[in-house]
């Protein structure tokens, strides 16, 4: 998993997210002397929480990586667009809540849960008129689920509208295990792979009765090998809805996965949009 964002092409599920699921570039400029020196830890973290926070969460990451996004003061350039997306002292506030969660070994759905909630929160008290007009940052279709005895395969499809920048639609497949012990919970399992065929996806213009395809787009299947999530995505211009006219996204999506010996298979149901 990263720390906020779900995906490093994995979902990596964002919660420990923005940190690493933000997929983020780990070469940065160097800081200018007029820049604030970088310090201790952030969260009150000591180092031993830091280590095992990497290792239970983040092992696919560097941990300097690590260190370098919770290391005083927090720096947004490490978060991707996180910050843009909800502001950059809500980004920080959530990544401390997600953090605090981690260091008592919170599982990764409570975590996800937290961040898709906060999310939403920060970014509907940041732009308040595209909440009163429903435009959601985030928003899916149900996660529908191919299950195997105690394991399972997780899609769903959905799209985000972040601040500023074009719309993002996603196809998101995860993969899990059920835990026999307490707490009686799936968990996340690596699979021997996952792979993610996204599209063909379409945004259309309506007006008057009248109906254009301005875009339709259909990458290439992609999977991964020993992660528990991927997410493809297409990226679509950022139109509004005007007088009669509108525009409405179409997001199709499927999965497959190899697990414990087993296939699955499962098409997330569509999802649209209207803008």
């Amino acid at each position: 998993m990263h720390l906020p964002t779900l995906a490093s092409r994995s979902l990596a599920l964002a919660a420990l997210g923005v940190l690493g699921v933000l997929g983020c570039d780990p070469t940065r400029e160097p800081v200018d002397d007029a820049q604030e020196a970088r310090g201790g830890l952030l969260f009150d973290l000591t180092e031993e929480e830091l280590v095992q926070i990497h290792a239970t969460y983040l092992a696919e990451e560097d941990l300097e990586l690590t260190r370098a996004r919770l290391t005083v003061p927090f720096d947004c350039s490490l978060y991707d667009d996180f910050c843009d997306e909800v502001g950059a002292e809500a980004a920080e506030a959530i990544t401390g809540e997600t953090i605090d969660l981690a260091r008592v070994g919170a599982p990764i759905e409570e975590i996800q849960a937290l961040l898709d909630a906060r999310i939403e929160e920060a970014v509907g008290e940041l732009d308040p008129e595209a909440l009163e007009a429903e435009i959601a940052f985030r928003g899916s279709s149900s996660l529908v689920y191919h299950t195997q005895g105690d394991f399972r395969l997780g899609v769903r499809n959905g799209i985000t509208t972040p601040s500023v920048g074009d719309r993002r639609a996603w196809t998101q497949a995860t993969t899990w295990q059920y835990v026999d012990q307490f707490p009686y919970l799936w968990y996340l399992a690596d699979a021997t792979q996952i792979c993610v065929d996204a599209g063909t996806n379409s945004q259309t213009y309506h007006f008057n009765g009248q109906e254009l395809q301005l875009e339709s787009i259909n990458p290439a299947n992609a999977c991964v090998a020993g992660d528990n999530a991927l997410e493809i995505s297409t990226w679509h211009d950022r139109l509004s809805s005007s007088g009669n006219a509108w525009y409405d996204i179409t997001v199709h999506g499927r999965a497959t996965a190899s697990l414990n010996g087993l296939n699955f298979s499962k098409t997330a149901p569509t999802y649209v949009e209207t803008y």
